[in-house]
């Protein structure tokens, strides 16, 4: 298998050598660019078009999130991963909101940067322990509206949709279709009234249908 081409946006010229240096020891990746601004980000992005992206959270010219916003149009099946220093419950908020599958925080250990590369390139979602209870804490301080009751199966699809697994994973796991799968997360967030996954995430930390670190 070819290796997955890595975007690495990081504005101290050390760090981003640190984080070169470290990722060039996974052997299924491969960097294509290094690069320092949300600009030159969305640049090396588009131009090529790699499948995993790590980005620090605040660069020169504004929120690593913005790059998340600005590419995803284009390149829907790019994951990223998200650094910072930063331990505001709304930096991690943010980042779930906008569909970013990794988040570790900058003091946390090159092991657990490594945790997250390889549960992201799985298809799996990863956030670091500290940055899962910021969220989870986030998530049980907003007002939640009246619940509707969820069937058996529809808490099953969405404690394993909270545990990052994908429709096919789901199917796989459930041994039904792909299709069905499909259509109970359309049924779901049309109950739920939620249109994005990552607010079936939150739906579930905030209801305890999935174990949080």
């Amino acid at each position: 298998m070819k290796p997955v081409r890595l975007i690495i946006v990081e504005d101290h010229t050390m760090v981003r050598q640190l984080l070169s240096d470290a990722v060039r020891t996974e052997a299924d990746l491969q960097i294509v660019a290094a690069v320092g601004t949300v600009a030159s980000g969305v640049k090396a992005c588009l131009e090529h078009k790699p499948g995993l992206a790590i980005i620090d959270w605040m660069l020169p010219d504004g929120s690593g999130l913005l790059i998340v916003q600005r590419v995803r149009p284009q390149l829907p099946d790019l994951r990223f991963i998200m650094l910072t220093s930063s331990d505001h419950e709304n930096v991690v908020r943010d980042a779930s909101a906008a569909g970013v599958q990794g988040f570790v925080f900058k003091r946390a250990s090159l092991e657990t940067l490594r945790e997250a590369l390889a549960a992201v390139l799985a298809g799996r979602n990863f956030y670091c322990p500290e940055s899962s209870r910021l969220l989870l804490t986030s998530i049980r301080g907003e007002a939640s509206p009246a619940d509707r009751p969820l069937t058996p199966r529809e808490r099953e699809i969405l404690c394993a949709v909270a545990n990052g697994l994908g429709t096919k994973e789901i199917a796989d796991q459930l041994r039904v279709s792909a299709k069905t799968i499909a259509n109970h997360l359309t049924a779901l967030k049309e109950k739920l009234n939620i249109h994005e996954t990552a607010g079936l995430v939150r739906y579930a930390i905030r209801h305890n249908l999935v174990d949080t670190p």
